[in-house]
């Protein structure tokens, strides 16, 4: 099983699929797993800051699947240059599901990439 990190980096979506995922997303503004598909899908499509928007949304409606909200946002974040906000999110994926494998796997991902070559 592939770390979330590794699925989606230089893939495109096709547009038809994102107009899915985003009239869902936007057709019910407290549906967390709406915008947290979506999200995903943004990223998968490379489109980093609307990725980040939507995983901020997501957010924004609680939710007992909150960690995949932090865990996407950090690897969003991370993909963005961003990799000490990305990391303090991923961190708390993994708090909050500490047997989340995807979330711990991005989590070792993102702090190798502290440490330089």
């Amino acid at each position: 099983m592939l770390p979330f990190f590794a699925i989606g980096a230089g893939l495109g979506l096709h547009t038809a699929w994102l107009e899915r995922t985003m009239v869902r997303a936007t057709g019910n503004p407290e549906c967390f797993i709406c915008h947290t598909n979506y999200a995903r899908d943004l990223l998968q499509a490379g489109r980093l800051d609307d990725a980040i928007r939507e995983y901020q949304r997501a957010l924004g409606t609680p939710s007992p699947e909150d960690y995949l909200a932090h865990n996407g946002l950090g690897v969003a974040l991370v993909r963005a240059g961003r990799l000490a906000e990305g990391i303090e999110l991923m961190r708390e994926c993994v708090r909050l599901r500490p047997d989340y494998e995807h979330g711990r796997a991005n989590l070792e991902t993102a702090l190798a990439l502290t440490k330089g070559p």
